[in-house]
């Protein structure tokens, strides 16, 4: 999956449509180096926003789980 975005996003920015691959976490790694320049306000945002949607997904289906307890 992980190797699937990249390439789809590499793909955008060959055909020049840059502004389709907002969606990329590559992004942040692509649009400059942050260890030498810093970091945008938008590179941490993009990946905590990412972290709480997985979470808010995610947490319903944790809860629901069936964990079958057996005495024996």
């Amino acid at each position: 999956l992980a190797v699937a975005g990249y390439f789809g996003y590499t793909l955008l920015l060959a055909a020049g449509e840059e502004a389709s691959g907002w969606w990329s976490p590559f992004r942040a790694y692509l649009y400059g180096p942050p260890l030498m320049r810093g970091a945008e306000w938008w590179q941490p945002t993009w990946l905590a926003v990412g972290t709480v949607v997985c979470l808010a997904a995610g947490l319903p289906l944790f809860l629901r789980r069936d964990l079958r307890i057996t005495s024996g």
